[in-house]
């Protein structure tokens, strides 16, 4: 029973990790998301930080992947992936 919950577990979260890519390219495509001046000013009404504003900018406008990201500030991956989706939960 514990061999089928640990799978189940898995195949959740790989769910979850794929549809959370497939639509944050779908948000992407039609969003604020494409255009630098639009991102910045949302990005100020919703006060986020340089810091978090950054990392938009480089995701969104300059495409870099979270793993570039990361290795530009010297940080885990997960910090950026974390850090992005709580900017766009702010700025929604």
């Amino acid at each position: 029973m514990n061999t089928i919950n640990i799978y189940l577990g898995i195949a959740l979260g790989l769910f979850s990790y794929i549809l959370e890519d497939w639509l944050e390219k779908k948000i992407v495509k039609t969003s604020i998301f494409n255009n630098k001046e639009e991102l910045l000013i949302a990005c100020r009404n919703a006060n986020l930080t340089k810091e978090a504003t950054n990392r938009l900018v480089l995701r969104y406008i300059e495409g870099m992947k979270v793993k570039q990201i990361a290795d530009l500030e010297n940080v885990e991956e997960l910090t950026i992936s974390q850090s992005i989706r709580r900017s766009r939960r702010k700025l929604n």
